[in-house]
């Protein structure tokens, strides 16, 4: 090899493995992830960053060797317990299967987020990317609905979707504003930057705004009025959080139907888009075979027990071609796969999560308060951020079940908000 060449490959190997090497490892990662969640690529970003955290495990012990940790243990078990009492336990099992990369990752995700920049890197690299693909999937939308009113009416049914449903592409759009709304927050060095994260929120916004889908921007929007009053620093910023969103909340709920006419359709907003029928049929198939365990996990399982109980059918859809693959509801397909079991294992665990992280954040905001009320805000930010859109992910599921890329969100920002409880707070 010539002189040259190796001086140029030592170059190369000395900056790779210097500072530039984590930050195309990160971009590269983040890159293959969320612009496509269902690749190859997105699995191996997965394993590597799960065996990566096995290696390191003196780095997981702060996040998960702790109650928490415990609790999604326990709820992990009553995942694979399941294929014992699942209706269609191969089913089961190759659902459990394909969601073990994910959780690998999760599981390692503590080990790569040891500090509060790391966090944030990850974090605004992952909204950065998805609102890139927003930005794409908008264009095409232009390219053939055009600028005028089908831009707004026809947009949510223009196929192929991005990201498999236009309530998953908007749930993320709405993650991304809290996102950018979060760093914020929690400050930045430059107006440049500031002016790059107003950008971003805009753009998701304005996402949001022209999909049209009624769930993810309600639940946008009661996300967004709640995190002040639950985040902010001090009982007398709450209450006026409070009142400002209940003066907000009023305004909005008179002018939905301007925001989104979709919000008129007084027929499907009564049956939540025929969501009841799923649900009083899940219910009544627990309510009468399976209260205590359910019917097993995933939505193998779920078609199985659904469609092909013998004794109880499920009931057609005003659309023939409309089939049900889960429950429409994170809690509601909880509590089918694992019955009050499964639901109270399940709330355990978030609820855990919720106090170790309203601890945390106490204890970021305890010292940061001697130099004043934004520093205290300011000290939150990153948590906030966390708890926000974690919160946002599980009100949604309320009504809906976080699937694709959300649920994926989801796992992610449960590992992150374990690591960062996990940091000291009082430095």
């Amino acid at each position: 090899m010539p002189a040259g060449d190796g001086g140029r490959a030592g170059l190369w190997r000395e900056r790779f493995a210097g500072p530039l090497g984590p930050w195309i490892l990160a971009v590269a990662a983040s890159a293959a992830f969320w612009c496509h969640p269902s690749s190859g690529l997105a699995t191996l970003v997965c394993v590597g960053v799960g065996l990566h955290g096995l290696w390191r495990w003196s780095r997981l012990k702060c996040a998960w060797a702790n109650p928490v940790g415990a609790s999604f243990l326990a709820l992990a078990f009553v995942v694979v317990a399941s294929l014992t009492w699942s209706v269609y336990p191969k089913g089961t099992f190759r659902d459990i299967v394909k969601l073990l990369p994910l959780m690998l990752g999760v599981l390692g995700l503590p080990a790569v987020a040891m500090s509060r920049r790391r966090i944030w890197i990850g974090l605004l690299l992952a909204a950065g990317f998805v609102t890139s693909m927003l930005v794409l999937e908008t264009f095409r939308l232009v390219g053939a609905l055009g600028l005028g009113p089908a831009l707004l009416e026809q947009a949510r049914y223009t196929q192929p979707y991005l990201y498999t449903h236009p309530n998953v592409s908007s749930m993320m759009a709405g993650l991304c504003v809290f996102v950018f709304g979060g760093r914020l927050v929690a400050g930045v060095a430059d107006r440049r930057q500031a002016a790059a994260l107003v950008a971003g929120a805009t753009i998701c916004l304005g996402y949001l705004w022209m999909m049209g889908s009624r769930g993810p921007q309600a639940v946008f929007a009661m996300t967004a009025l709640a995190a002040p009053a639950v985040l902010l620093p001090g009982w007398r910023a709450r209450a006026a959080a409070v009142l400002a969103a209940v003066l907000v909340a009023l305004a909005l709920w008179s002018a939905m139907g301007v925001v989104n006419p979709r919000f008129k359709d007084v027929a499907t907003m009564r049956r939540y888009n025929n969501r009841t029928i799923v649900w009083n049929h899940t219910s009544m198939l627990l309510r009468e075979w399976s209260p205590w365990v359910g019917f097993g996990f995933g939505k193998k399982a779920f078609k199985r027990a659904y469609y092909e109980n013998p004794n109880q059918r499920a009931p057609f859809t005003p659309d023939r071609n409309l089939i049900f693959p889960h429950a429409h509801s994170y809690w509601r397909m909880v509590r089918f796969e694992g019955g009050w079991l499964g639901l109270v294992v399940c709330l355990a665990a978030w609820v855990q999560l919720a106090f170790a992280s309203a601890r945390a954040m106490m204890r970021a905001s305890r010292r940061a308060r001697a130099r004043g009320w934004m520093a205290a805000l300011r000290a939150r930010g990153l948590g906030g951020t966390l708890a926000t859109c974690l919160g946002f992910i599980l009100l949604y599921g309320v009504w809906d079940y976080p699937d694709h890329l959300i649920r994926h969100s989801q796992f992610l920002l449960l590992a992150l908000l374990a690591a960062w409880n996990a940091l000291p707070h009082e430095d």
